[in-house]
């Protein structure tokens, strides 16, 4: 009993301490160049941004087998032994099984985390390395700016501080430079969208990351409409037990118009802003994507994927229901990304 009460003790003095240390941000002109890394690490997050006067940032350490050592490997060979700023966005093992690792190799300026705790072991080691390491948790909540050089990075959420649900508590934050915007969510859910939308807060971004990678408990249409991302990214494994990315995510997103980029497809996934552009590239070219795949009748050339014009329902060769559409209803497509961007919603059968 006597740990469990110090260790409690230590995370009361910890938020506390953390938020009398608040530096104010940079007035400076907000600056381009800026570079976000999302990484492929399985089932999990892992986003590494680095600024154009050096400064760093990880937002939350997770993900499948050693990711502690995966993310510090990959942040050395861009030539950093530090991060400015670190970020947990909740405590849930695929957004922060990593950390550990990372405080204890890597030199941490600060760390933010919401002001909620959990009764795990992994969050218990979290904190232990903290201490070791004489480092406070500082506590994240809406209003917040972080002191990040000439990049403007502003915490959205939390807002409220009595979810039931700890994927709400989820720090949301936007990183603005220049005429760019990044929008990093955690695993905030349709609750935490609709208060984000109800603040009226600016969430127009360039770049957006799926909320609790692409579950159809987040990623509402209001909210995705409002934000109308550019590029949307998506982390999480392929064949992961959850089922993600939920078909009405991705329903939603291509409906939208937005650039899809899964790390499953893609693998680490980088997005510069330079001059006014934003210049991805990837580990992998996607192409094994699964609404990438072509049926195409190799005699015809013709797609094979048929849609329904009246019902707006399209059905893959073989499904139960594939013959029964009329002749004068039929529109071909080649891939199911093709028809779900003509408005087409996949038959459940």
């Amino acid at each position: 009993m006597k740990r469990i009460k110090s260790f409690f003790s230590f995370l009361v003095v910890v938020f506390l301490v953390a938020g009398c240390t608040y530096i104010p941000v940079s007035n400076e002109p907000m600056a381009e160049n800026m570079t976000v890394h999302f990484l492929d690490v399985g089932q999990g997050n892992a986003i590494f941004v680095e600024g154009p006067e050096g400064q760093t940032m990880l937002f939350d350490a997770g993900g499948d087998g050693d990711v502690g050592k995966q993310i510090v490997d990959y942040i050395k060979k861009r030539g950093y032994d530090s991060l400015d700023i670190m970020i947990i966005t909740h405590p849930h093992a695929d957004h922060m099984n990593g950390a550990p690792y990372v405080l204890e190799q890597l030199r941490v300026g600060a760390v933010y985390h919401p002001k909620v705790t959990h009764t795990t072991k992994l969050f218990e080691d979290f904190v232990e390395v903290l201490k070791k390491k004489n480092l406070s948790l500082i506590p994240a909540q809406a209003g917040i700016d972080i002191p990040f050089g000439k990049i403007q990075a502003k915490i959205l959420g939390p807002i409220s501080s009595t979810y039931e649900n700890l994927n709400n508590y989820s720090v949301v934050v936007r990183l603005d430079a220049g005429e760019f915007s990044v929008l990093l969510t955690g695993d905030i859910e349709a609750l935490a969208e609709e208060e984000l939308l109800k603040g009226g807060i600016e969430l127009q971004s360039d770049i957006l990351q799926i909320p609790h990678h692409g579950s159809n408990t987040s990623s509402t249409q209001a909210f995705l409409d409002d934000v109308n991302p550019k590029y949307s990214i998506i982390s999480l494994a392929s064949d992961n037990k959850y089922g993600h990315p939920h078909t009405e995510v991705q329903e939603r997103l291509l409906a939208l118009d937005t650039e899809v980029l899964r790390t499953d497809e893609y693998g680490t996934i980088v997005l510069t802003y330079k001059e006014d552009q934003i210049l991805v590239k990837t580990e992998k070219d996607g192409k094994n994507s699964e609404l990438n795949q072509p049926y195409i009748d190799p005699n015809t050339g013709q797609g094979l994927i048929k849609g329904n014009k009246n019902s707006k329902i399209y059905h893959m060769p073989g499904g139960a229901n594939y013959n029964s559409v009329q002749d004068n209803n039929i529109i071909w497509f080649t891939t199911e990304r093709e028809a779900i961007k003509a408005g087409y919603r996949k038959s459940k059968r």
